[in-house]
């Protein structure tokens, strides 16, 4: 079986970004996908310096 890697950025508002995250891989898992990398959230630069990145490396498990 091959498996193909998705690489997914989550971009949001940084005091939302960590819980955005949970529920987003949470969703995932429920449709047969496995989380196998989560970075830690990279704050923005101004003007955007309010908001925050997470990416995430995705295979499809079944």
């Amino acid at each position: 079986m091959k498996e193909d890697l998705i690489k997914l950025r989550i971009w949001g508002k940084s005091n939302h970004i960590e819980q955005d995250t949970k529920e987003i891989i949470k969703a995932l898992e429920s449709i047969h996908y496995q989380v196998i990398e989560v970075s830690k959230p990279y704050q923005c630069r101004p003007p955007n310096n309010d908001e925050s990145r997470t990416y995430l490396t995705i295979i499809k498990t079944a």
